[in-house]
């Protein structure tokens, strides 16, 4: 009795669980495209003539482990790397060449993706085996932001009765740039095929659509916090009296304009990181049934 029940067993487990191969790993490479309110707008990335230029080639670089369900299906964690360019000189909009903006970012992606495949290429494969599939998920996206402070130490902001006086934009110095992070989400998905052969190896390829929930990997959409007043604090108070000192609304006052200044692009629409890769991967870790 207790053999057939051991055996009922295996037969369930292996049914559901060892015909695919439980753990993946694997690495890709590829290139990266960034949709947004400066540069091109295409989707995929179509322009190599200036890969090697100033702002680096647009790479995307990076590794993952999937743990597969059964042989269709399975949840990958993804870690990557991406540099991202965007010059307004190669975009088809005339208004976009005139402005002639240009820059890059770098983008840290930690995703979780669920992956469907077509055909069971999950399984361990005697036989070379080649399935389209599709997957799409969650993730983190770590970017590059630009914090800018305006040191207005040398400039008079209050006259002599104390009466705030906003300077004018074209007198406004030089802003002075300090980059930090900035976290945000991102929702990938996608399509690729899979090549599945020598028992454990297979390679593949991938386009990955990434919309992000920020409009700033760009740096097109600049916000108030990001910019910091400097200015002669005890030459206000002696004028002022007292402790009295620039107010938050007077602050914001000079704030505004410089970050209105800045804006570019339609401020309602996020970027997107879009990426082609291909890598290789290896299937390991199916668990054996002992059945007599």
């Amino acid at each position: 009795m207790k053999k057939i029940i051991f055996g009922l067993l295996c037969t369930f487990t292996t049914s559901t669980l060892s015909f695919a191969q439980k753990h993946e790993i694997g690495i890709y490479a590829g290139v990266s495209n960034l949709v947004g309110d400066i540069g091109k707008t295409n989707y995929l990335l179509s322009d190599f003539s200036t890969f090697s230029d100033i702002y680096g080639p647009p790479v995307n670089l990076g590794g993952f482990y999937k743990m597969n369900f059964n042989p269709y299906q399975g949840l990958r964690f993804n870690l990557s790397y991406s540099n991202v360019k965007f010059q307004d000189h190669l975009a088809k909009e005339e208004y976009r060449r005139i402005r002639n903006n240009s820059g890059n970012n770098t983008v840290l992606s930690l995703e979780s993706v669920f992956e469907y495949q077509f055909l069971p290429v999950n399984n361990e494969q005697k036989s070379p085996m080649l399935s389209p599939y599709i997957f799409g998920g969650i993730g983190a996206m770590l970017y590059s932001s630009v914090n800018t402070t305006l040191d207005f130490s040398d400039y008079q902001l209050v006259d002599a009765t104390g009466t705030f006086m906003p300077p004018a934009i074209e007198d406004y110095p030089e802003g002075q740039r300090a980059v930090a992070n900035k976290l945000t989400m991102s929702i990938p998905f996608g399509i690729g095929l899979k090549y599945k052969f020598n028992y454990n190896w297979a390679l593949f390829g991938e386009v990955t659509f990434r919309p992000t929930f920020t409009d700033n990997i760009d740096y097109s959409n600049m916000k108030e916090s990001q910019v910091r007043v400097l200015y002669d604090k005890e030459a206000v108070k002696a004028i002022r009296g007292g402790n009295t000192v620039l107010s938050e609304e007077e602050i914001n006052a000079i704030i505004k304009p410089y970050v209105e200044s800045k804006r570019v692009g339609n401020l309602n629409s996020n970027d997107w990181v879009n990426t082609v890769t291909v890598g290789i991967s290896y299937s390991f870790g199916r668990p054996p049934c002992y059945c007599d």
